[in-house]
């Protein structure tokens, strides 16, 4: 009886590792391809600034108050525009950026623009980041038109 009491706990053990195992193995699998780790690391980096607080951001960004002035996340020349994205020629290839209504748009001088302003062949600046909900999209904050017609 005790050996068999002794099997039967060896074999449910073996079971429950192997469980642990496919766990940590799916997890690592997922946390990959989501690539959320990354996103979390950068999140704490660059914090994503409120509402309210995202026009008072802009305004310090000229007064350069970490010395150098903060470069684009993504530089590259307009391909194509829609009311939902844009889509940049980069040096890593094609590139699609997400805008949404709170999306703001300025000229190189800081002057406040609009996505109609923007045209195929300007060369912007993209400040934002990855999509807390899908990792593959970047989400822009701040769009700079640095050169164009």
């Amino acid at each position: 009886m005790a050996t068999t009491n002794r099997w039967q706990l060896i074999v449910g053990l073996i079971i429950i590792t192997g469980m642990l195992v496919t766990l940590a193995f799916s997890v690592g699998v997922y946390v990959g391809k989501r690539g959320m780790l990354n996103q979390e690391f950068e999140r704490l980096k660059n914090p994503v600034p409120q509402q309210n607080q995202q026009k008072q951001t802009l305004s310090n960004r000229d007064n350069a108050q970490e010395g150098a002035p903060k470069q684009p996340d993504i530089i590259g020349m307009l391909e194509e525009k829609s009311n939902d994205y844009l889509m940049i020629s980069t040096t890593q290839g094609i590139k699609q950026i997400s805008i949404t209504p709170d999306t703001l748009f300025i000229s190189a001088n800081q002057n406040p623009i609009k996505l109609e302003d923007l045209s195929r062949g300007d060369i912007i600046g993209i400040f934002g980041n990855l999509s807390p909900d899908r990792g593959d999209v970047f989400e822009a904050l701040l769009v700079v038109k640095i050169a164009g017609k």
